[in-house]
């Protein structure tokens, strides 16, 4: 998924910024239903300390919610598959988060949107509909009544370039063949290894549930097309000689008998 938590509005508001419409409803619809809640409840959070430190930093206690702009762009009739779970993040907002959404923008909205949305906004209150701005595509420039230029990206009317992620979960042009899943339970003070064989244009995802222990995690990649038996500690000591880190080593912290969930891409 495409995102940045980046700019605000010129009413100060803190601006996230979605690609929705790129997002591949197979994969959404594969995934954990409760995941993908945490992760929304996660977001919300996030936008509230956000707000907090906007609110200190310009001296506007008022200031309590936030701006959203999400591009709809890939938008197709096969995004009804994830409606459901639409409806279920949005009774959270309605119930946990009410009032916190200053203004949504929709943009860049395809010939399917109005048909999705009928269905959609029987999920929204009154108040949080009367908040939503849709923009069609040529009409992207409108955002600039709301925002400096210094605060967009540039396909959207602002100068910002680089705001979204290089890595990213995106709707491709070829159809998804399948999407594969690999999972592990690693106790306290023991490793594991996962080995992925991927094709180009392939995006690999790891998601981490930590319970107790902090989780220390790298990634390396390799050219080789030779399959290595995870099991075998010789064959992954060669292979990691010829892998190059595709990061720095990575830490997962959760507070001593907590909980704590983390997603990368």
């Amino acid at each position: 998924l495409a995102l940045a938590y980046h700019g605000e509005d010129q009413d100060h508001r803190p601006l996230y910024l979605e690609r929705s419409g790129a997002v591949d409803p197979l994969v959404i619809a594969q995934l954990n239903p409760d995941m993908v809640v945490r992760r929304h409840i996660y977001h919300q959070e996030l936008q509230v300390r956000r707000t907090e430190e906007n609110a200190q930093l310009y001296g506007t206690p008022g200031l309590d919610n936030w701006c959203e702009i999400h591009d709809m762009r890939g938008l197709s009739i096969q995004h009804r598959q994830v409606l459901g779970l639409f409806t279920r993040v949005a009774r959270i907002d309605t119930d946990f988060y009410p009032e916190r959404a200053g203004r949504i923008f929709f943009i860049n909205v395809p010939a399917v949107f109005p048909a999705l949305w009928k269905i959609c906004r029987r999920a929204l209150d009154v108040k949080t509909r009367e908040k939503f701005v849709v923009l069609s595509t040529n009409r992207t420039a409108e955002l600039l009544d709301y925002f400096l230029p210094d605060q967009l990206p540039v396909e959207y009317g602002g100068t910002l370039e680089n705001i979204f992620p290089v890595l990213a979960l995106r709707r491709e042009s070829r159809p998804l063949h399948g999407v594969k899943f690999l999972d592990a339970v690693v106790l306290a003070r023991r490793r594991t290894m996962k080995s992925v064989r991927c094709n180009a244009g392939d995006v690999v995802t790891w998601y981490f549930r930590v319970t107790s222990k902090d989780v220390k995690f790298c990634v390396h990649w390799s050219a080789s097309v030779d399959v290595v038996n995870t099991d075998n500690p010789v064959q992954v000591s060669r292979w990691l000689e010829g892998a190059a880190p595709v990061s720095e080593a990575c830490v997962v912290s959760a507070s001593s008998g907590g909980s704590s969930d983390c997603y990368f891409c």
